[in-house]
């Protein structure tokens, strides 16, 4: 589009020596490339940023810090991503920092400039303000992206990169709550996809957001009486530790609202960590009647715990301290709202650059006895009503109860040309509020006895209204309200200024606004405006019809040349174009306007044709070009307005899924700003069976319209309910855009249960069925008119995770269950199982008065819950009883084979080594002599000794010399004849189920 630019200026009459220089400039910065990182050098464009910090996070009159702290910016990065032409995904490339040209003013607006690349393609420009003095070095964090090493992002996937950065509190700040004094208020915004190009306007304007969100705290009504009630303190429970500088949900736009969600950071921890009573909390101070120390805190989410006693535990709230009729009490007050009606709670996410409003009006009895006990308890004896209030637009505010009365802009500076501004006005429906103007004291107060005559409330066109233009009264309506008023051209002193008051019907809320006038004159300036707002897009209906653009330029000696471009491939269908009333060719939508000071505003009327399309969504695309200069100096003001036109639509990535406990999402791609809603019979039937969640809130996200984006999908948390009917359901899915009244018809979903999933992975769940160890690898059945073709036995870990998410689902054997038939030798030190006819010779620990048992038994391993004794069958063969009371011989070796015959030879004893226990014989080869028959016939009692036969006890005393120490012992054979046979138990059948994989 550099020509078209060129072609303009030339059609200026810019001075020769300037137009010179300016092509010169073009041709010098476009043939260098620089250096990842950004800096002023060939091959950048020196942009202009404007930023706005929307709505003063000003809290009416109790903030911890003033209007220009919490709007002020201190510092400003700048991460670029390239905008890919074909799929329009967004990678990393390089970050800049930013020099400030103007600081914050009382409209929250500063100016910075910035070195940025000339590029070929469009980039989006991501801004982080106030990222210095931060607690995790955002700063630092920024320059690691484009270090060598395992930090390094460039070319990577813009959410991937952004998801990164992130900032926490300082461990003062875990008890005592976040300091607003020093710590950095950090912000970002984005610019819209743009050309960096000499060709293109240099000025971006950014809407700046805070990361944090704030609490404010009144006590009204009875609760504000001090022989009933006097609040003390509040606490702050359950509060993140950490949070994310950019959210999930990253809107491509510069709209000033577009939060609607927390964004939880990865390893982000709640606090208090511990809740035993002991635990320290962030404390306020309740200064008459009210927190004098406004409460900020990191975004936090309702916790989704098994229990609601967990959930409580753990949600977000404050417990206020004070005295009730004496005696200090505790208060729990949670993040809640509730339905009038149906007497339904609401708990709230805390979520970023939103106030929540809490009053207090009636406490009537006592309350816990300590802040623990409040934790625990459901609110009581406490009356409160909490107002969630998104700063984004409105963030001046003053409250009382379920009343809120909010303004958009606290304070206006103005040229001396002056103009009619626009105030934005927000209020709940349930109050009447009036504006006023006064007048301003010597000190800064409003003069409520005296009304400047130089500024009127009027339309927006700039007549005085009906009312005089002195005072304007509405009702509250829960939305933004337009309040316009014109300021006359100031001919009178340097300075004058005014205060707009606006107060609720009641009297008691009040909020000004500032208006401050000079005589400073205005340069070059350009001023567009499409139904009544800044243009900075222009949408046409996808049914065609007409836009009316109103320019407004000056001043003196200065000429206006436009242009309407249209898209090459996506272009728009024109049918007609008029510039204040006069036609304008199709083919050659352009021309000049020379200023004239009767003539403030020209009027641009462009009609489009219909947008035909048969495909699901299309978008057609052009701009309008604009130049403002100033003939006898050159100074020009640059400005590209996109137009476009749409057939919104959307689609999605799966229009089925099962429900196995996972989470599912379902990835959305078109041309609109979507808000999602399930609705239909298959939902209610489908949330009746457990499946999904009962809310029919489907989530929002932003428009692609080449590639599946991660800013862009619905999140499904289903539940496993592997037992359950197989039957499909079949939900709507219908698409919303966010902005307008734009409804997409309903979208199929369908979703099915009897579906588990286990390591990653989801099965269908069949049965149950019986099976023993010997079938248990059979077909789900014989008949194979109802066998499951893919359908096998469970394994052991989906036996568990099928049970722990039904408790009906009791089993018996899996795949991995054995019918063991083992020999088990149980000692002192332990017990050692053995197959049958295992030879062994084992180093026993024998010492007095203990047993070496030989144990035969059957076991099913691997088992589930129906089998409660998992061995089958046992029968105790043999025991050896030392009877020596000396230790001499403290381990003896126990040889031969443990279903046959069985000898101890060896005595002796252990010794710890550099490398273990080592074994030392004192005796060997040992043989036994028989002194005492106790039970049984003598022909079978003797040692060695077989492990079947019949029963009989004897005493045996080892054949050692004289002078050596002794060792006596019993042995015990309890008479069994014969092995256990394992073979039936393999028989045996247990219920078990059936998993086919879906993958």
């Amino acid at each position: 589009m550099k020509t078209d630019i060129l072609k303009a200026l030339r059609r200026l009459r810019l001075p020769a020596l300037a137009l010179a220089a300016f092509l010169a400039s073009c041709t010098s910065e476009l043939a260098h490339e620089p250096a990842p990182g950004g800096g002023s050098q060939a091959g950048e464009a020196l942009v202009t940023l404007r930023l706005q910090v929307p709505g003063a996070v000003a809290a009416g009159r109790t903030r911890a810090i003033n209007t220009e702290a919490e709007n002020k910016v201190d510092d400003l990065y700048i991460l670029a991503f390239k905008v890919d032409p074909d799929t329009g995904s967004e990678t990393f490339e390089y970050y800049v920092a930013a020099k400030q040209v103007t600081p914050t003013d009382g409209t929250g607006q500063s100016t910075w400039t910035a070195s940025l690349k000339v590029k070929e393609y469009n980039q989006t420009f991501v801004m982080v303000a106030n990222a210095l003095g931060t607690n995790s070095k955002v700063n630092e964090q920024i320059a690691d992206l484009v270090k060598e090493g395992a930090t390094n992002k460039v070319g990577l996937e813009k959410m991937e990169v952004l998801k990164g950065l992130t900032e926490m509190l300082a461990q003062d700040e875990i008890e005592n709550g976040f300091n607003a004094t020093s710590h950095p208020l950090t912000m970002y915004g984005q610019t819209q996809a743009v050309q960096i190009g000499l060709d293109k306007t240099v000025t971006l304007t950014v809407a700046l957001h805070r990361i944090m969100a704030r609490v404010q705290v009144k006590f009204e009504g009875n609760a504000a009486v001090a022989t009933n009630f006097s609040a003390e303190e509040v606490r702050l429970y359950n509060f993140n530790d950490r949070a994310r500088v950019i959210p999930a949900f990253l809107q491509e736009t510069t709209g000033a609202d577009y939060e609607q969600t927390a964004t939880i950071p990865d390893g982000a921890e709640l606090y208090p960590k511990t809740q035993d009573g002991t635990e320290t909390v962030p404390t306020y101070a309740v200064t008459a009647n009210k927190v004098e120390n406004t409460i900020y805190l990191f975004e936090a989410a309702q916790p989704q715990l098994a229990t609601d006693e967990e959930n409580h535990l753990k949600r977000p709230c404050i417990i206020v301290k004070g005295v009730y009729e004496g005696k200090s009490c505790y208060y729990r007050v949670d993040f809640a709202k509730q339905d009038a009606t149906t007497g339904d709670v609401t708990y709230m996410d805390i979520v970023r650059n939103h106030s929540y409003n809490i009053t207090v009006t009636n406490v009537s009895g006592r309350g816990s006895d300590t802040a623990h006990e409040a934790l625990k308890s459901k609110a009581a004896n406490i009356t409160a009503s909490v107002i969630e209030w998104n700063d984004n637009t409105v963030g001046n505010i003053e409250f009382e109860g379920d009343r809120v009365l909010g303004i958009a802009t606290k304070e206006y500076e103005l040229m001396k040309a002056g103009g009619v501004r626009l105030q934005q006005v927000r209020a709940t429906a349930n109050l009447e509020w009036t504006a006023k103007l006064y007048d301003v004291n010597a000190d800064g107060t409003a003069n409520t006895n005296s009304q400047p005559d130089w500024i009127n409330f009027t339309d927006k066109d700039g007549n005085v209204d009906a009312n005089g233009g002195k005072s304007v009264t509405q009702q509250g309506t829960d939305a933004l309200q337009d309040v316009y008023f014109k300021v006359d051209i100031n001919n009178a002193r340097p300075e004058r200024k005014a205060i707009i008051r606006f107060t609720d019907d009641t009297g008691r809320l009040s909020v000004d606004a500032l208006v401050v006038q000079n005589q400073q004159e205005i340069p070059v300036y350009l001023n567009v405006k499409s139904a009544g707002l800044d243009a900075t897009e222009i949408e046409f209906l996808q049914a065609g019809g007409k836009v009316l653009a109103d320019i407004e330029f000056g001043p003196e000696d200065v000429t206006l040349s436009w242009e309407i471009v249209n898209g090459e491939n996506d272009g728009m269908d024109f049918s007609s174009v008029t510039m204040d009333n006069v036609a304008v060719a199709i083919d050659n939508m352009k021309g000049e306007i020379i200023y004239d000071a009767n003539t403030q505003n020209h009027y641009l009327q462009v009609y489009a044709n219909a947008l035909q399309s048969a495909k699901t969504w299309e978008t057609r695309n052009a701009k309008l070009q604009l130049i403002a200069q100033q003939n006898s100096t050159g100074e020009m003001v640059v400005k590209e307005i996109p137009l476009f036109q749409k057939k919104y639509g959307l689609e999605i990535d799966k229009t089925e899924f099962a429900c196995g406990g996972q989470e599912v999402r379902i990835y959305v791609r078109g041309n609109m700003p979507w808000n999602g809603t399930w609705s239909g019979q298959g939902f209610s039937d489908a949330v009746t069976a457990g499946l999904i969640p009962s809310s029919n809130d489907a989530g929002s996200g932003t428009p692609n319209e080449t590639f599946w984006s991660e800013s862009s999908y619905i999140s499904v948390q289903t539940k496993a309910k592997p037992l359950a009917n197989k039957n499909p359901y079949e939900m709507n899915l219908t698409f919303t855009h966010r902005n307008t009244t734009t409804t997409l018809s309903p979208i199929k979903v369908t979703i099915k249960g009897g579906v588990i999933e286990v390591g990653g992975k989801l099965y269908e769940v069949y049965g149950p069925v019986e099976r023993s160890y010997n079938t248990k690898n059979t077909d789900y059945s014989d008949d194979q008119l109802i066998n499951i073709p893919g359908a096998t036995i469970m394994t052991y870990d989906q036996a568990n995770a099928l049970y722990n998410a039904d408790a009906s689902a009791t089993w018996g054997i899996c795949k991995e269950s054995e019918i063991v038939h083992s020999y088990n030798v149980q000692a002192n030190d332990g017990t050692t199982g053995y197959a049958a006819g295992t030879q062994i010779q084992a180093v026993t620990r024998f010492p007095y008065a203990n047993n070496i048992d030989i144990v035969e038994s059957v076991k099913i391993t691997r088992n589930g819950p129906i089998v409660q004794v998992p061995e089958l069958e046992r029968q105790h063969l043999l025991s050896f009883r030392c009877n020596n009371p000396e230790g001499y011989y403290t381990h003896v070796v126990l040889e031969g084979t443990v279903s046959g015959i069985l000898d101890i030879k060896q005595l002796g004893y252990m010794v710890q080594g550099q490398y273990g226990t080592t074994f030392y014989a004192r005796e060997k080869n040992v043989t036994w002599t028989r002194t005492l028959l106790e039970e049984g016939a003598g022909t079978y009692a003797g040692v060695p000794v077989s492990v079947y036969g019949d029963k009989w006890t004897a005493r045996f005393d080892a054949n050692l010399s004289a002078w050596k120490k002794q060792m006596h012992i019993s042995v015990y054979r309890f008479g069994y004849t014969t092995p256990l046979d394992a073979e039936p138990w393999k028989n045996k059948d247990y219920k078990t189920f059936y998993f086919k994989s879906l993958d």
